[in-house]
């Protein structure tokens, strides 16, 4: 097995296993791996658990497709930037409606 090769499937494998454990975590316990440990898996847990309904609403609202794509990736933007306002919010779904 060749070294690129070898580090891809490493890094695949290691992904697999923190995203497995960290798949059960609540919203609380997410943030706080996210803002302890800036971990980008928990991060991405976050988006895939929130983003459904996030760009269900942005669909809603704007009915333009790439406007809504806009408006999805805004959101999670502004949450990124503002994540530390919700630190003591049990649910993240919370943040997006603030």
């Amino acid at each position: 097995m060749r070294g690129a090769n070898a580090a891809t499937m490493l890094r695949d494998v290691r992904q697999l296993f923190v995203s497995g454990s960290v798949a059960g975590l609540s919203d609380r316990e997410l943030l706080d791996r996210f803002l302890a440990r800036r971990d980008p898996i928990a991060l991405e847990v976050i988006i895939k658990r929130h983003g459904p309904a996030v760009l269900a609403v942005c669909r809603a609202s704007l009915r333009d497709p790439q406007a809504a794509e806009d408006a999805f990736q805004a959101t999670f933007l502004c949450w990124y930037a503002r994540q530390h306002r919700f630190a003591s919010r049990a649910h993240l779904a919370h943040g997006f409606m603030v």
